[in-house]
């Protein structure tokens, strides 16, 4: 008796539906995770950015700033200016600082005390970056705002 090796079509029309269904499944998952990723990247960025411009200010004794905006936010370090563009979807609500600029004195605190920035993503998402008054801690919260806005 001879055998043939190999598939036959229905075999390969059911693996490929197969695959396709699984691929339906998983893409609005993967969708969802990469706008996670992206809503806590930008999170993340900001912190450390505010982080960055307070350590600056104490290292160097001068008072630095940042500027936010829609998209993007702006680090003025004495004369230079170096603009930050958030990832993807995501784009910041507001903020409770004065002219949407927070700065810092050269011993580290927040000239006009802290505050909150409000980032939201396409999702719907609602997160914040606190920076505390007299300390200029700063902590990410899932919450949209711990200051009452």
């Amino acid at each position: 008796m001879l055998h043939k090796k190999g598939y036959t079509v229905i075999e390969m029309i059911l693996v490929i539906t197969i695959i396709g269904i699984l691929a339906t499944v998983s893409l609005p998952i993967y969708k969802k995770s990469l706008a996670h990723y992206r809503h806590s990247s930008a999170l993340r960025m900001i912190a450390t950015d505010i982080r960055l411009i307070q350590q600056q200010s104490i290292t160097e004794n001068q008072s630095y700033r940042l500027v936010f905006s829609n998209v993007d936010y702006l680090l003025v370090c004495g004369e230079s200016l170096e603009s930050r563009e958030l990832p993807e979807g995501n784009h910041i609500i507001g903020t409770d600082f004065e002219d949407n600029s927070l700065s810092f004195n050269p011993s580290g605190e927040p000239s006009k005390g802290g505050g909150t920035i409000i980032i939201g993503d396409a999702s719907g998402n609602k997160s914040s970056v606190v920076v505390t008054p007299a300390t200029g801690k700063v902590k990410i919260s899932d919450k949209p705002s711990e200051s009452g806005k």
